[in-house]
Order: structure tokens, then sequence, then C-alpha cells
């Protein structure tokens, strides 16, 4: 399980903002709003995308080119 607290360091060492942290992982910015203050619990899913994209970079790049491209 991940805390909010968590959740905002991990996004700053993905150097991802909130509004680009929800288009990466395909959920509303409300969303990543309400897991940012605590106020839903973050799914397993979304922990394990984030875990891998913070360890495998070439996850994160081809995630990234497909959103982009």
């Amino acid at each position: 399980m991940m805390t909010d607290a968590e959740l905002r360091d991990l996004l700053g060492r993905l150097e991802l903002t909130q509004s680009g942290a929800a288009r990466m992982l395909g959920v509303d910015p409300r969303t990543m709003r309400r897991w940012i203050a605590g106020e839903r619990a973050i799914p397993e899913v979304v922990v394990r995308l984030l875990d891998l994209l913070e360890h495998v970079p070439a996850a994160r790049k081809r995630l990234e080119n497909t959103l982009n491209g």
C-alpha cells in the first residue's frame, strides 16, 4: 500500500506533475488529486505501474511515446 506522501515523493522523483501523472496513468486529474490529498486509497495496480516507470526507464519512454504519438 502506498501513502499519499509516498505518491507525492515518487511523482517528484519521476519529475511528473499531478496532471502529467494522471494522463500517463489514464485517470481523471480529479482522481489523482484525491490520491494526493489522501482522500482515496491508491489502487495497487497504480502503485505497481509507477514502480515500473521508476525502475524501468525503457517502459516509461515507451509509454510516453505511445501517449505522444
